[in-house]
């Protein structure tokens, strides 16, 4: 059972503060032929722990990092250096970590894909997966979006509720965004 999970009122406030810097952006990717930049956004008040990259081709520019509770991180990819005709493609992987008591932990898998082939356009997915891999391939043009199974747990006053959490991708022109949300099912 996971404990300390926040009230409605202080999960939303918490929630509309998750920011991030708008100063990644293209200008470090200038002169590459195909690129990406992803925004993720950690709606949770769990901490997001990066395990695992993918790329099919291209390279990760900015790797991603460690997200922590009600934040946000970007990282890039693009083509590989001397590749013609290439793109990118390729995945990253996270693991939500909600601690229970007794020490023990209770996880959630989520994994990233983006495609920007040299030929079409940009596409992106976030499912429930601990593959990179898998994620790199399933991308989807318009994007995705998917609720987690029901996790019970105990609020900060120790009464019994339930979560669940919705991950979705919006592809953008200039960046891609994933947004990982954290939501009170009671």
């Amino acid at each position: 059972m996971i404990e300390g999970i926040l009230d409605a009122l202080e999960l939303a406030k918490e929630i509309g503060d998750v920011v991030i810097s708008l100063s990644e952006s293209s200008k470090t990717l200038e002169g590459r032929n195909r690129s990406m930049v992803i925004k993720v956004y950690n709606k949770t008040q769990f901490k997001l722990i990066f395990t695992a990259s993918h790329e099919d081709w291209g390279k990760l520019w900015k790797a991603p990092t460690n997200i922590d509770e009600f934040s946000a991180m970007t990282f890039s990819a693009a083509d590989s250096d001397g590749t013609i005709l290439t793109g990118l493609q390729g995945g990253a992987a996270f693991r939500l970590e909600m601690p229970e008591e007794g020490g023990e932990t209770e996880t959630l898998d989520i994994a990233i894909g983006f495609d920007n082939p040299e030929i079409g356009s940009e596409k992106t997915c976030v499912i429930f997966s601990d593959s990179p891999k898998k994620a790199a391939d399933d991308v989807k043009k318009d994007g995705h979006s998917a609720l987690s199974k029901t996790y019970k747990g105990k609020n900060v006053k120790g009464e019994d509720v339930t979560i669940q959490f919705r991950i979705a991708s919006v592809p953008a022109q200039e960046n891609t965004n994933i947004i990982i949300t954290q939501l009170l099912v009671d």
